[in-house]
């Protein structure tokens, strides 16, 4: 019995997703969107896009002269371990590429949303529209 619990455990501890882990996945790894705007006001942007999403920002910092890093989270809940989203904005001159990652906190939590970029590059584009 107790090989099972530990077995269990190992497993479901694999199966999490962390900060560390989303870091690392590869700066254009996920769903991608290319805005005709500078990297300051998408940054801008993406800060309000995850705060109007309801995601919590854990991080942010810039990797590169061009790049910046937003690692959010999504809490749990009654029906979700949580999410965690990671946004990377970067510079190519007078365009800014994004690209979203979302990782459940749990693999089997099939509650959550699973992909969060949909309604972040909406709102990005809302405000760099908004924001001219």
């Amino acid at each position: 019995m107790k090989g099972t619990v530990a077995a269990l455990a190992v497993i479901v501890a694999a199966a999490c997703a962390t900060v560390a882990g989303i870091e690392n996945q590869p700066l254009t790894a996920g769903q991608v969107r290319v805005y005709e705007a500078p990297l300051p006001r998408v940054v801008n942007a993406t800060r309000i896009a995850l705060l109007g999403a309801a995601l919590e920002i854990q991080s942010l910092r810039q990797l590169d002269p061009a790049t910046w890093e937003f690692v959010a989270k999504r809490t749990h809940s009654g029906w979700t371990w949580g999410e965690l989203v990671r946004v990377i904005a970067q510079s190519s001159g007078a365009r800014t590429t994004v690209y979203v990652v979302t990782k459940r906190r749990m693999a089997m939590n099939l509650t959550a949303r699973g992909d969060w970029s949909e309604q972040i590059f909406a709102q990005i584009a809302a405000d760099l529209l908004l924001n001219r």
